[in-house]
């Protein structure tokens, strides 16, 4: 049984198992807000037999109307889990993000 205190559980299922915590600089580092010229790197967790291909980073600058879509590239293995990783300089502003996958299935 996964502890519910666990900020870094993933789910069993394709449909849930993207892992990312905000908070946790393994994930994203640094934490919170950037001063305008920093750089910011994105990682995610995904299962090892996901059949995970391609990786990537979506961010959308509130206001704007479309998304910016970075490629993440493979950065290692650990704990059954392969991690992608991205990093970005974005202009100041606020920004939304998500990921995606795609997989060989």
């Amino acid at each position: 049984m996964k502890s519910e205190n666990n900020k870094n559980k993933c789910g069993e299922n394709l449909l849930d198992n993207i892992c990312f915590d905000s908070r946790n600089p393994i994930y994203k580092s640094p934490f919170g807000a950037l001063k305008s010229g920093d750089k910011v790197t994105f990682s995610i967790a995904l299962p090892e037999n996901s059949g995970v291909w391609y990786a990537y980073l979506h961010i959308r600058r509130d206001g704007d109307a479309e998304d910016k879509v970075y490629e993440m590239f493979y950065h290692h293995k650990q704990e059954g889990r392969l991690f992608y990783s991205v990093e970005i300089t974005p202009d100041t502003g606020l920004y939304w993000y998500a990921f995606s996958y795609k997989t060989e299935f």
